[in-house]
């Protein structure tokens, strides 16, 4: 858990919850990376800007899903608290 960025285990409600959502998103990114690197082998040199902006786009997409989604493990009095 100390591992995440941010983690705060006074104001997490449910660490095995938060766990398992950023470990399925970091999961997404590996399963991403693997097909970059098979297109990347396999595609000819003229081909290969397309997919390289598709994975920055949805590497971006899965961090803000990430941090938005995080706050739902989040206790609200907990965090209005530290703001």
């Amino acid at each position: 858990m100390e591992l995440i960025a941010g983690y705060d285990p006074e104001t997490v409600t449910d660490e095995e919850g938060l766990a398992d959502f950023i470990g399925t998103n970091a999961l997404y990114v590996a399963v991403l990376t693997i097909c970059v690197g098979i297109l990347e082998f396999r595609a000819a040199t003229a081909d290969r800007e397309w997919y390289w902006i598709v994975f920055v786009i949805a590497v971006i997409a899965i961090a803000i899903r990430m941090i938005r989604g995080a706050r739902r493990f989040e206790s609200t009095s907990e965090r209005n608290n530290t703001n």
